[in-house]
């Protein structure tokens, strides 16, 4: 047996192994191909982080980086000098701005479950933009607002630590998976938001403040 099919062979046995059945030959090749797509990236993004930090050595405060990138603060799409990278992540330089001014930490994003944003208060609470504006406005809840470039707001975020009575910690309200059955077969599993799944879900939250307010919420 040459050395290509002994390969290939050993790699199917593999397989059947770690699917419990016998893989037809498509289907091995067909797997093969994934973890082979999948060996690429791998490799791919750890040249791609190994060229980063040896460049982080010669900037050791950060430098702009080529090419369009995702904030991994605010989640938009940053590109060239919008753009700032530091031992911190990548960021766009509107949110580096507000993390140079102290306004979120140098390690914000790291610890989504500290803080909700604008679209996790509308998912998570069934509520619409302009309620939550107006309990910022009345001072019920606390927000982070960074600042827009061009005037305005660029990205909200509420800290759990500066609503400590009036948001729940987000262990209380994860989204939950639901199953539907078609012809007696589930086929679909989907998330659902957390209030859908308890018989009684403001009793789950009822130490916060928020819990007394969405029973009166109106848009």
């Amino acid at each position: 047996m040459s050395k290509n099919k002994l390969g290939s062979a050993m790699s199917k046995q593999a397989m059947e192994e770690a699917c419990d059945r016998a893989l037809s030959n498509h289907e091995a090749q067909k797997e093969k191909e994934l973890i082979d797509l999948i060996a690429h990236m791998v490799v791919d993004v750890t040249f791609m982080e190994l060229t980063r930090e040896k460049k982080l050595l010669e900037h050791p405060k950060g430098y702009h980086l080529d090419g369009s990138h995702s904030c991994e603060i605010c989640g938009c799409i940053c590109k060239d000098e919008s753009t700032w990278y530091d031992r911190y992540g990548v960021k766009c330089i509107t949110c580096q701005a507000a993390v140079d001014k102290k306004i979120i930490s140098k390690t914000f994003f790291k610890k989504r479950d500290s803080y909700y944003t604008m679209f996790d208060l509308e998912y998570c609470f069934n509520l619409n933009a302009k309620i939550i504006r107006r309990w910022i406005k009345l001072g019920i809840l606390k927000a982070r607002e960074i600042p827009a470039q061009g005037g305005g707001t660029h990205a909200t975020f509420f800290l759990i630590k500066d609503n400590k009575t009036f948001l729940p910690p987000k262990h209380l309200i994860k989204s939950a998976i639901a199953k539907e059955i078609k012809d007696g077969k589930e086929e679909y599993v989907f998330p659902v938001p957390w209030y859908q799944v308890f018989d009684q879900p403001l009793d789950r939250i009822k130490r916060y403040g928020i819990a007394q307010l969405l029973v009166t919420a109106q848009p």
